[in-house]
């Protein structure tokens, strides 16, 4: 005898309810703001790296002063772009437990009304 097939799509519907998929809207607002500002950070951090990698790379053992000036001035944008990336993404993480406090104040008064 074969299985009985169940339409799953039925199934799964029939489970989900208007607050299931409110709470679970409100988990990923809340997720979203948690990660974005850590998220940018990484990004430019990496942005950062693979700039250096490309085109700062490593320095010439004997360079002309055109190819000095021009590894100095990548070398300095990367620089720029990885201390940015590291201080956004700390900043980020360090403001975490605030944005998971003022989203937990936030659905508290919403669940109030």
């Amino acid at each position: 005898m074969r299985p009985r097939r169940i339409n799953l799509f039925r199934r799964m519907c029939g489970e989900l309810s208007c607050d299931t998929l409110r709470s679970d809207g409100v988990r990923m607002r809340k997720f979203i703001r948690v990660v974005t500002l850590p998220g940018f950070g990484a990004l430019i951090l990496l942005v950062g790296t693979v700039y250096g990698v490309l085109f700062a790379g490593v320095p010439y053992p004997d360079p002309t002063p055109e190819q000095q000036a021009r590894y100095e001035y990548h070398y300095s944008v990367f620089s720029r772009l990885f201390d940015v990336g590291a201080v956004v993404f700390l900043a980020g993480l360090l403001a975490v437990p605030i944005v998971l406090k003022v989203t937990k104040h936030a659905e508290d008064e919403g669940a109030a009304e």
